[in-house]
Formats: C-alpha cells, sequence, structure tokens
C-alpha cells in the first residue's frame, strides 16, 4: 500500500520504538486464536509496519513526537497464567518508558487489557471492555477459501459460541428458528465457517468476553455486513470511517429485533458493495496501520 496522505494538511509525526526486553515480546503464543490463523496478530503487525513501512520511524526519544510500547501483551500475559504473573516486572518496563514524559501509545489484543498502570499512554484494544480507552481493529490472516463464491444464500449468520457473554444467548434464543438464517453453536470447519459468511448478507457479531470480536472483521474479509451487537460500540476509528455505511450496531438484543424486522435487503446489498469497494482494502493486516496513526493526529 503506498503512503497515504493526512487530511487537514497535517504531516506524519516521528515516532520511536521504545526498547523493551525481548521477555516481553514472546516468540510464540500458547496457543492460536482464531485457530485457522497464524499466531500473529494486531500487536505483531503493529510493530512490524513501524520497522519496515512508516517513515517517520526516528531513532530515539528525542526526536519523537510519540513513543510507542512494542509490548506483546497477548502473548505475554497468556505465558503468565492469563495475567496473573509477570506483573511486577511489566509495571516496571512501562513506567520506565512512560517517565520519558513523552506521549506515549500502544496496541493491545488483549480481552483485559494491559493488566498495569500506563500513566498519559493512549491505548488502542482490539476488545475494549469498558467505555475507556480508545478502538483498534481485532484482526487475524486471511480467511481459508477465499475463491468461494460470494451469491447470497443466507440473510443473516451465527456461528459460535454462547457462553462467552449473556447477550450472545438472547440473541441465538430470538433467531435461531428463522429459516432466513444460518445458526450454528459450536465449531465447524474454518473453510465452511468461511463458505457461510460469504454466502450471508449479513453477519450477526454479538460481543464476547471482550466488547468485540474477530467475526466482525472476519465479516468484512468476507463481504458480509457485520451487524455488532453488544453494549459497546467498538467499532475502531470513528473519525474516520463512516460505519453506518457499511454496518450495523444494536446495543440490546430488543434492538436489534426491531431494527431487523425494518430490514431492507436492497440495502444490505449496497452496503455489501460499498464495503468491498472501500472498507475491505483498509481494514487488513499490514494496512490498518495507518488509519491509527491517523487517528493519533486528531
Amino acid at each position: 500500500m503506498s503512503i497515504p496522505k493526512l487530511s487537514n494538511g497535517l504531516r506524519w509525526p516521528n515516532i520511536w520504538v521504545a526498547d523493551v526486553p525481548e521477555m516481553f515480546q514472546p516468540r510464540k503464543s500458547p496457543f492460536r486464536y482464531p485457530k485457522y490463523a497464524r499466531d500473529f496478530g494486531i500487536e505483531q503487525d503493529f510493530l512490524l509496519f513501524l520497522r519496515k513501512s512508516y517513515p517517520q520511524t526516528v531513532n530515539s526519544p528525542n526526536e519523537a513526537d510519540f513513543v510507542y510500547i512494542p509490548l506483546f501483551w497477548t502473548r505475554y500475559h497468556l505465558k503468565n497464567n492469563f495475567g496473573s504473573g509477570g506483573l511486577q516486572e511489566l509495571q516496571a518496563a512501562v513506567d520506565e518508558i512512560t517517565a520519558l514524559g513523552i506521549p506515549t501509545f500502544t496496541v493491545c489484543q488483549y480481552d483485559d487489557g494491559p493488566l498495569v498502570r500506563l500513566d498519559n499512554c493512549r491505548i488502542f484494544l482490539g476488545s475494549r471492555k469498558t467505555q475507556e480507552n480508545l478502538d483498534a481493529p481485532l484482526l487475524a490472516s486471511r480467511l481459508p477459501g477465499r475463491f468461494v463464491s460470494n451469491d447470497s444464500k443466507f440473510l443473516f449468520n451465527f456461528i459460535g459460541r454462547v457462553d462467552t457473554h449473556p447477550i450472545r444467548k438472547e440473541l441465538v434464543a430470538s433467531v435461531e428458528t428463522l429459516k432466513s438464517g444460518f445458526v450454528s453453536i459450536g465449531g465447524v470447519s474454518a473453510r465452511h465457517y468461511s463458505k457461510i459468511l460469504r454466502q450471508s448478507e449479513i453477519t450477526l457479531a454479538p460481543r464476547g468476553y471482550g466488547g468485540s470480536s474477530f467475526r466482525f472483521f472476519e465479516a468484512i474479509q468476507a463481504g458480509s455486513v457485520p451487524w455488532l451487537i453488544g453494549d459497546i460500540d467498538s467499532r475502531p476509528f470513528k473519525h474516520q470511517i463512516e460505519w453506518n455505511e457499511f454496518s450495523l450496531y444494536s446495543r440490546t438484543v430488543s434492538e436489534f429485533l426491531e431494527q431487523f424486522e425494518a430490514l431492507s435487503v436492497p440495502q444490505m446489498r449496497l452496503m455489501r458493495g460499498r464495503l468491498n469497494e472501500t472498507l475491505k482494502p483498509l481494514l487488513r493486516l499490514g494496512n490498518w496501520n495507518w488509519l491509527l496513526i491517523q487517528e493519533l493526529c486528531e
């Protein structure tokens, strides 16, 4: 992707990638999630982007407008018993960086966030659980079977677990008997999952343990209109993306059902077209990073 221009005549900021001990950048995660994906997420992708693609990375904090904290939060917390260990060492490491007094930011995919105090730091979360901090897209590897036809077969789909948040169980109970959709509780193969998304006008993406889900962004990749359902609107980069042109959002299942009854299938097909042309290329590993830096500059 070529280097885009910043809006409002702004310049791309100088960013220094802070030095951190190797222990805070584990090479592997104890497990992969989603299972079809590489062991590579937005935390690793953003660091790679700064090192390989971003033109304004500088060599010292004295030259920087922003300092990036390049911790692999998810891998580190998973390796330390889901965040119950290693916090004292982690806090000491981030305190050393934030003490520089330069505006600081980080990208964290872990559902519970960094789990340490980050003074004066902008935290971009892949699955925000509270009204605090900023949103980042929850991206993974490309879906398998990407040459499957996108011909519509279902109005909507939901494939996944229902035990990660009460709203999921309530949602499935409301839609599982509708003949216009495909609903599956539990696992299907990654290839079949991908096929169903591509053949659906809409993909229901209720929040889980975190406020977002991979499903929302997998739907975009598959060319299906994502419908986020949950108390937190975790759609990222709202200053730059007019999300109502590409997606749907409901705070509750009751609100969802009201909107679903008034649904216009031709309108959904228009949204799918806009999504494929405009949004899908932006929200990919290696591309979304520019949007985050634009957000820093707002």
